[in-house]
């Protein structure tokens, strides 16, 4: 195999699509520099950045054979890291409001007001939900929010794709939300009137 950098990321997409170590191995020295330096910018951790650039590697290594690259391999791996990225922020913040909220909501030490009504009503009306939800969604939702493991942990311990946990922790979000919203609406109404 002629030195990698006189081969295109075309023709080493190529070889990665037949299992060639050598050609991905090509493509990583390639870009990992690149993608670590892209993805720091956006987030600026750099385990949670490595962790990032080894699953889009890991990725492009298992879905190769299936994968048809409709622009070029570099945008291909940036626009994979920049999603990844936007996923983990997306979930950290989630996460984290939904830690607030649950430490917020669960102190025992503090008086009793209205507010402190309205707030465990609602975690009541929380964990109703989450309890209502499908048993395969509920156990993938809690282990990502109330667990806090990451998708890949999730899919390892369930033997089921990141995908497939990634669609189930949406769905019980959006399931939540529109369960909750007319709940909370009514809930408000009751304490209002």
């Amino acid at each position: 195999m002629p030195h990698h950098t006189e081969i295109t990321d075309h023709n080493l997409f190529r070889m990665i699509r037949n299992k060639d170590h050598a050609a991905f191995k090509a493509v990583y020295d390639r870009y990992w520099e690149l993608l670590y330096r892209h993805a720091m910018r956006m987030i600026g951790d750099e385990e949670e950045v490595k962790d990032i650039i080894q699953e889009v590697f890991l990725s492009l290594w298992n879905k190769a054979p299936q994968l048809e690259l409709h622009t070029s391999l570099s945008a291909y791996l940036y626009t994979a890291v920049r999603n990844r990225v936007l996923n983990l922020i997306e979930k950290n913040q989630t996460r984290n409001s939904y830690r607030t909220y649950l430490e917020a909501s669960s102190s025992a030490y503090h008086c009793i007001t209205e507010d402190d009504v309205r707030a465990k009503e609602l975690q009541r009306l929380i964990e109703a939900e989450v309890n209502n939800l499908p048993a395969k969604m509920r156990v993938v939702f809690q282990l990502s929010r109330e667990e806090d493991q990451s998708y890949k942990q999730i899919a390892h311990k369930l033997e089921i794709s990141e995908k497939t946990v990634k669609k189930q922790v949406s769905n019980a979000l959006k399931v939540l939300r529109m369960k909750l919203g007319s709940l909370l609406l009514s809930l408000s109404i009751f304490f209002i009137g």
